[in-house]
């Protein structure tokens, strides 16, 4: 990737198209370096809320009864169902985010959808692959 430094003759004279979509790859570098953490992340996080949710819904309320002088966020109804919920909400808001993009995407990219666009060596492989029975790993 260019630093987008003018250290050639005619570098002056770059258009600003090349300039900004520059900078845009280079967010996209460090973008994609974060989004490939999510996944791991989201079900990390996951497996604490399901062991929230097992203990709300198990001896939660025993422990409310028994200990009613204790000062544990955990044993506010309203703060666990309220987490509970907002966790359940974005997670739904980011499936439906991600499915969106992903329609987007595969519509402006997918040379069925839209004839104008070629087929890579890689989409031709599997196509390949596919016909032949072979086992595909889909990774992007």
């Amino acid at each position: 990737m260019t630093t987008g430094e003018p250290d050639f003759p005619g570098a002056d004279d770059i258009p600003e198209r090349i300039i900004s979509n520059d900078a845009r790859l280079a967010h996209f570098v460090e973008a994609n370096d974060r989004w490939e953490e999510i996944p791991e992340r989201l079900a990390e996080d996951w497996e604490t809320m399901a062991q929230l949710i097992a203990y709300y819904e198990s001896v939660w309320r025993e422990d409310v009864r028994d200990f009613p002088e204790a000062q544990y966020g955990v044993l506010s109804e309203d703060g666990v169902w309220n987490e509970m919920g907002r966790f359940y909400q974005s997670m739904k808001e980011i499936a439906d985010t991600a499915a969106r993009i992903v329609r987007e995407y595969e519509r402006d990219n997918d040379p069925e959808v839209d004839p104008g666009t070629t087929p890579t060596d890689e989409e031709l492989i599997d196509d390949a692959a596919d016909v032949a029975g072979a086992e595909i790993i889909d990774e992007p």
